[in-house]
């Protein structure tokens, strides 16, 4: 089950799509639609592949009825997972569907936690304890403490976007002019996504453009659809970005702390009381501390 803060940057970029194209398409009966999907499988008709990436828009033609829906967006997030892991996603879904114009991946590193161990004695914890006091510091990500413990510390947060190219491929190498890389945390260094974004915006309302005129839109509407992907611009809003990632911040530790409950919880039903995240370190400092997740 993700955690909170791996939900919030993809949420981000749905919302100020939706933002963007209810500005372009107020009508409902305008010949195209559109839709982002949160977990949902996207699928190879030729392979019967499936994926489930963590978020994807479609666009559906209403013409005729029943019309397939053809993904155009893809987008990753990784919090526990690995980068490799999510390009790898990338590289799938963008190989299994040609249709897909644009690639998102954000990657959220933690710094290693070090639990305690499942016999410590730590007082019950309710999610308020996790309430900071104080307001946060703006444009922070500062560690979580509670109890004497620090839950969370988020290390940066990083931001990857990939266009198809003019011979149908992805170049997933992070090179090029279709490629941008932006940091939001703990410098925000986003420049380069923002014009990488507002290239991928023009390209999806030509396509909405494209669609309308296969389904028969007035050629009147549809020259004004592409008169407006000639200026239109994509607002991230980053600066709200990261109030959001703040506020997740501390459910995401709580959900930490939940987790290392249900494993102590666990654990002593084993009859492994003193066995636990720090002493699973101790005996294998070189590994991963899965219990850490």
């Amino acid at each position: 089950m993700p955690y909170p803060i791996h939900e919030v940057p993809l949420q981000h970029l749905s919302e100020r799509i939706n933002r963007l194209l209810i500005h372009l398409f107020p009508s409902e009966n305008e010949h195209v639609t559109w839709k982002n999907h949160f977990n949902l499988a996207i699928e190879n008709e030729r392979s019967c592949s499936v994926l489930v990436p963590d978020f994807h828009l479609d666009l559906r033609p209403r013409h005729p009825p029943c019309s397939r829906a053809v993904p155009i967006w893809v987008g990753e997030c990784g919090f526990t997972s690995s980068k490799r892991k999510l390009q790898r996603q990338l590289e799938l879904a963008t190989t299994m569907v040609p249709e897909l114009d644009f690639a998102v991946m954000v990657f959220i590193r933690k710094a290693a936690c070090r639990l305690p161990s499942y016999d410590h004695e730590l007082l019950p914890l309710s999610r308020s304890d996790f309430t900071p006091s104080m307001p946060p510091r703006p444009n922070s990500l500062d560690p979580v403490v509670v109890g004497g413990i620090t839950w969370l510390t988020v290390k940066s947060v990083n931001f990857h976007v990939f266009l198809r190219g003019a011979d149908g491929k992805f170049n997933f190498k992070e090179g090029g002019s279709l490629y941008a890389q932006g940091k939001l945390f703990p410098h925000q260094q986003m420049d380069g996504v923002d014009h990488v974004l507002n290239s991928v915006v023009s390209r999806l309302i030509l396509q909405f453009a494209q669609t309308m005129e296969k389904a028969g839109a007035e050629p009147t509407r549809i020259n004004h659809i592409r008169t407006e992907a000639e200026s239109v611009t994509f607002s991230a809003e980053w600066s709200v970005l990261l109030e959001e990632l703040q506020s997740s911040l501390y459910d995401t530790a709580h959900s930490r702390y939940s987790k290392w409950v249900r494993c102590r919880t666990k654990s002593s039903q084993m009859g492994c009381k003193a066995a636990g995240p720090s002493t699973i370190a101790k005996k294998n400092s070189k590994k991963r501390n899965r219990s850490c997740k």
